[in-house]
């Protein structure tokens, strides 16, 4: 198990998960190749504040610095899940991170083909249940961007609800820069942490209700 006060230097090594008939894999570099090809649909990109991954050496070059599972300053701990059917190309991925408090942000991405049929529940669930059990996580965090239902739902049948709504220019926010889509959704987590970096990009200020999940602890 990773330590459950989660000290900045310490992070175990992760573990594949399964959902049903879907495998979540550590997400490496070797996962570049594959996983370019999910990312590469410009649809994803409606309300992320980053274009595509530019080239497939870009995204193993980012995907190089997340297989470490600590960000730079050893303050977060970021884990990254590709998800699949075994034997199959990528749907997508599910991401979590991780911070001292015992507070993990989570979001997710899935290829547009996949949108609507249950991966992002099902993978979702299966990362919030290892957090809990395996990084003693007790506060699960999402942002969602106000009119996209799809994910507010999603986020919904996972447990959370609705904490606050706040205007958000992504050009001006530092804390919260990694972005992520996923069944027609947009998900935020802090510091630079995402699976699916492509370059910066300018957008218009968004509204976000940010969403939260406690987990039931035993007495």
């Amino acid at each position: 198990r990773m330590e459950r006060n989660l000290t900045p230097l310490t992070v175990e090594p992760m573990r594949a998960l399964t959902a049903g008939e879907l495998v979540l894999e550590p997400l490496v570099a070797g996962h570049a190749d594959a996983m370019f090809a999910a990312l590469s649909d410009p649809v994803l990109y409606q309300y992320l504040d980053h274009p595509p991954p530019p080239t497939v050496e870009h995204l193993r070059a980012v995907y190089a610095g997340v297989e470490k599972r600590l960000s730079p300053d050893g303050s977060q701990v970021w884990l990254n899940w590709v998800v699949r059917r075994p034997g199959e190309a990528p749907l997508g991925y599910v991401q979590a991170t991780v911070m001292p408090d015992r507070t993990a942000w989570v979001g997710y991405v899935f290829s547009v083909q996949h949108w609507g049929r249950g991966h992002a529940t099902q993978a979702g669930r299966a990362m919030l249940e290892h957090l809990a059990a395996e990084c003693g996580v007790r506060c699960f965090l999402a942002s969602v961007e106000a009119e996209i239902l799809s994910s507010i739902r999603l986020l919904e049948r996972l447990g959370f609800r609705a904490a606050q709504e706040t205007p958000w220019r992504a050009t001006n926010c530092r804390r919260a820069s990694g972005c992520l889509s996923g069944d027609r959704g947009w998900n935020k987590m802090p510091s630079g942490h995402r699976a699916g970096d492509g370059v910066p990009a300018a957008v218009a200020p968004l509204t976000l209700i940010r969403y939260v999940r406690r987990r039931r602890l035993a007495l």
